[in-house]
C-alpha cells in the first residue's frame, strides 16, 4: 500500500484573507462595545438622571416635596413641606459622582422641585449640563410634568 505524499501542503491566500476578515470583524465589535465604558459624563448625568427619578417616585409617594438645588457645582436634594414656601427642609443623600464631573447651568440659581403629584412646581431656568474631564458633555433637560431626558 502506497500514500500519495503532496508537497503542496498549507493554506491558499484566499483562505487566509477570509481568516483575517472574520477577525477584523470580531475585534472591531471588541473595540466598539469597550469604547463606551470610560464615558464618565454619560455614566454621571445617568446616576442624576435616576436620582431625579427616584426624587420625583418620593413627591408622588409623599405630601412633601422634593427639591433639588445646583450649588457651586453641586447637587443638593431636600425634603420640603411646601415647595412654594420650602418649609422646613430636610436634607437628603447626594448620589456619588464619577470623579472629574461638573455640573452647570444657565443662571445663578438653579432649582427645581418636585410637588406631591410628581410633576414640577414651575419650570426650571434650563437644562443642567454635566460634563467630564475629557470635555464630553450630557444635557439633563427637566420638564413640568416630571419627565427627565437625558441627551
Amino acid at each position: 500500500m502506497t500514500f500519495a505524499v503532496h508537497k503542496n501542503q498549507g493554506y491558499t491566500i484566499f483562505e487566509l484573507l477570509i481568516v483575517m476578515a472574520i477577525l477584523g470583524v470580531l475585534f472591531s465589535f471588541g473595540v466598539l462595545s469597550v469604547k463606551g465604558l470610560n464615558n464618565d459624563a454619560g455614566n454621571a448625568g445617568s446616576i442624576i438622571r435616576a436620582s431625579f427619578l427616584e426624587v420625583r417616585a418620593q413627591a408622588l409617594s409623599t405630601s412633601s416635596g422634593r427639591q433639588v438645588s445646583l450649588n457651586a457645582g453641586k447637587l443638593i436634594f431636600r425634603r420640603v413641606d411646601d415647595c412654594a414656601s420650602l418649609a422646613n427642609p430636610q436634607t437628603l443623600p447626594t448620589p456619588e459622582l464619577p470623579s472629574g464631573v461638573t455640573l452647570s447651568a444657565q443662571g445663578s440659581n438653579w432649582n427645581v422641585c418636585f410637588v406631591p403629584r410628581g410633576t414640577l412646581q414651575t419650570s426650571p431656568i434650563g437644562p443642567l449640563t454635566v460634563m467630564d474631564g475629557r470635555g464630553r458633555t450630557k444635557t439633563l433637560t427637566l420638564y413640568l410634568t416630571g419627565s427627565v431626558i437625558l441627551q
